[in-house]
């Protein structure tokens, strides 16, 4: 190894010795004494500059040793190189290191050019920039020289620089590992960026200042910006208006080491605003980063899921959750207020703990069936709360499964239908009773329309008998007055027969219109009753004393059959008249000329509204006929207004109004008129008239009096 010597401590050596030898030989002219002085003074300083330069050389002895332990210790491979005089570089030295290094197995030898002994490290530009290093001194430095030699390979790293003009060091160091190292650097630095952009979150670092210095793919497809001009941006630009204040004191938190994860509110290009967890972090060197997710579908689930929560707990129905294995691992309220069990004695439990026992194994075996092979099943079952008690519930059971389309769940909505059940057992009943009331209305309404029909019938009837009736009197009114003028004075017997029939016309219309005020003052209710006691056999004898001469222009013979011993009720006179009077002119109206026309009043008792106990002492009014009788289908409707029986009609006359206002008048007095045929031929009509109709209830017209 070459030594380092002191020049300058050597001349200044030579320099002292060589004044004190000029002095000591008297080459300089001075006094003897000064002479002396000075010599002695040079011998001093030559003895202390010589033990200096002892001490010196020690020092540079051991500083040597030093260097030469360092050079040879050193990890970077140190080869010293002189360029001989015809300009060809050779190694003088080099250390183990560099042995190691660049020999393998082979040791290179010093003094061969450097050429030979490193052909594989410096290839043709080396050596070369190593010989302007010797001749014009500076450094150079090689980064990832490859090398192979001698079975030694791998990338150096090599610097020269001068020692001595045309000598230099060579500095060798191996960098195969650091350019390993720095591949795998790259590399995960290239797998962390793949990483990065390939996260769903979007990552963003910013400066000091806040200024977006990087952006991830997901950041772009978050906010709608690109790279180039999220990187012109700042920060607080991504977020809400509102939310840009609340950004300084989220970043003092960075430096306070107390951020942590919040929800924020950002923006994208189009304005549009969506939430967004966002954590805010200090990396090592003052940046910032900042790591957004939008939470819009999580938000959203939330909801649906807070909805789905509120609706569990608040649904009236009963529902149970399972899992696939069948234990119950949720219920609402609704479930234990149906059951009665709370909802930790359910926990964990099957659901066969509400089984009431009225369904076979079947049953149930083919209820798991349907819910395996169709996801849903749906039915009426019988079940048992805890007290015992056994109720009906409609239920409905799907499962649930996973994206593989494995069963995962089990949910199940009841509710009680016990009651409903037994309302609609309750209603199939009324149904069946309103079928039956339905066909009986039918029938009702197929009677009213053919009673409404005949009633139709019956009023264009009484439009014709009316017709008739009125035109009749008044024709003859007309025409004898014509008549009775000119034949005053030229026959006076013949006027008095036409003012005779001018007044019986009269009398005819004037009862006609009679009839119809009365019968209209009857259905109005305006009609008072004058009453009094009347003696009805009296009202008999007087009505056949007006009906008399019509009795006897048609030989037909009027008889007052029994009389009852005290023939007097409580009436009015001149309403009862009317109904006998009625009556007798109908029998004598239809009886065949010559006939008999019979009356009878006779005792009787009244059953007020069918009770045995309730009976009221009446008189019964008989009016009987030999003539055609009364149509069995036609002894109700008789007496209907405009009504007159097929077999009596006959062209005779009459509206039809008598029985009709006979009917009102008797009802009036709390009695009841009913029609029949006698067995010897001829009508018969029955008038029942309480004595007092004040008896035993006998006020109200009776449902149905019967005759006793």
């Amino acid at each position: 190894m070459k030594r380092l010597t002191s020049i300058p401590l050597l001349w200044r050596a030579m320099f002292l010795f060589l004044v004190g030898a000029l002095l000591l030989l008297g080459f300089v002219e001075l006094g003897a004494a000064l002479r002396v002085v000075l010599a002695i003074a040079a011998v001093i300083a030559l003895a202390v500059l010589t033990a200096e330069l002892l001490a010196r050389s020690t020092t540079l002895e051991a500083k040597q040793g030093c260097f030469d332990r360092l050079v040879s210790q050193s990890p970077f491979g140190l080869i010293f190189m002189e360029e001989r005089a015809d300009g060809v570089l050779v190694i003088t030295d080099l250390n183990e290191s560099a042995q190691t290094m660049l020999g393998g197995g082979i040791p290179l030898q010093k003094g061969r050019p450097v050429e030979e002994s490193l052909p594989g490290l410096l290839g043709t530009v080396v050596p070369r920039r190593f010989a302007e290093v010797a001749r014009r001194g500076g450094t150079v430095v090689f980064d990832g020289l490859p090398y192979e030699q001698a079975g030694v390979s791998g990338v150096f790293d090599v610097v020269a620089f001068p020692l001595e003009q045309g000598s230099i060091v060579v500095s060798v160091f191996d960098a195969t590992s650091r350019l390993l190292l720095a591949e795998t650097v790259r590399r995960r630095e290239s797998e962390l960026a793949l990483i990065v952009d390939g996260v769903v979150d979007a990552i963003l670092i910013a400066d000091a200042d806040g200024r977006l210095l990087y952006a991830n793919h997901a950041a772009c497809g978050m906010t709608g910006y690109t790279v180039s001009e999220l990187q012109r941006m700042m920060l607080a630009e991504l977020l809400s208006p509102e939310e840009k204040a609340r950004l300084e004191n989220a970043v003092a938190a960075i430096f306070d080491d107390e951020a942590g994860i919040d929800e924020w509110q950002m923006r994208r290009k189009d304005g549009s605003g969506f939430p967004a967890e966002l954590a805010l972090r200090l990396l090592p060197d003052g940046r910032r980063l900042a790591m957004a997710r939008d939470i819009s579908d999580r938000k959203r689930d939330e909801e649906r899921l807070r909805l789905a929560a509120s609706v569990f707990s608040s649904a009236h129905e009963a529902i149970i959750i399972t899992n696939a294995a069948g234990a119950i691992i949720d219920v609402n309220e609704a479930f234990c207020t149906l059951t009665g069990y709370s909802r930790s004695e359910v926990i964990g439990r099957n659901p066969r703990i509400l089984q009431s026992g009225r369904h076979d194994a079947t049953f149930y075996r083919e209820l798991w069936r349907k819910l395996r092979e169709t996801g849903y099943w749906g039915g009426e079952i019988w079940n048992q709360r805890r007290d015992g008690e056994a109720y009906l519930q409609l239920n409905s059971i799907a499962a649930v499964k996973d994206r593989h389309g494995d069963i995962t769940h089990y949910v199940g909505m009841s509710f009680d239908i016990t009651q409903r059940k037994e309302d609609e057992l309750a209603l199939r009943g009324h149904r069946d009773n309103l079928q039956e009331l339905v066909h009986v209305q039918v029938a009702d309404l197929v009677r009213a329309k053919e009673d409404a029909e005949r009633a139709n019938s019956a009023k264009s009837e009484f439009l014709t008998n009316m017709s008739h009736e009125l035109r009749t009197p008044m024709h003859a009114i007309l025409g004898f007055s014509e008549l009775g003028g000119p034949a005053v004075a030229a026959n006076p017997a013949k006027a008095v027969d036409y003012f005779n029939s001018i007044h019986m016309s009269g009398k005819r219309l004037l009862g006609l219109l009679n009839d119809l005020l009365d019968l209209s003052k009857l259905e109005a209710g305006r009609t008072v009753l004058m009453r009094g006691p009347v003696e009805l056999d009296e009202v008999v004898r007087a009505i056949f004393g007006e009906l008399l001469p019509l009795a006897t222009r048609r030989h037909i013979q009027l008889k007052l059959g029994v009389l009852a011993d005290d023939p007097v009720i409580d009436g009015d006179r001149r309403q009862l008249e009317q109904v006998v009077r009625n009556l007798v002119s109908n029998a004598l109206r239809f009886s065949p000329d010559g006939g008999v026309v019979e009356v009878a009043v006779e005792e009787a008792r009244l059953l007020v509204d069918g009770h045995e106990s309730l009976v009221a002492n009446a008189l019964r009014l008989s009016v009987a006929d030999r003539g055609p009788g009364i149509p069995t289908a036609e002894l109700d409707a008789i007496f209907d207004k405009f009504v007159q029986s097929s077999l009596t009609r006959d062209g005779s006359g009459g509206t039809g109004l008598g029985l009709s206002i006979s009917r009102e008048i008797v009802q009036l007095h709390s009695g009841r008129v009913i029609a029949t045929n006698r067995l010897d031929g001829g009508a018969l009509f029955e008038v029942l008239l309480p004595r007092n109709p004040g008896e035993a209830g006998a006020v109200a017209v009776p449902s149905e009096p019967t005759f006793v």
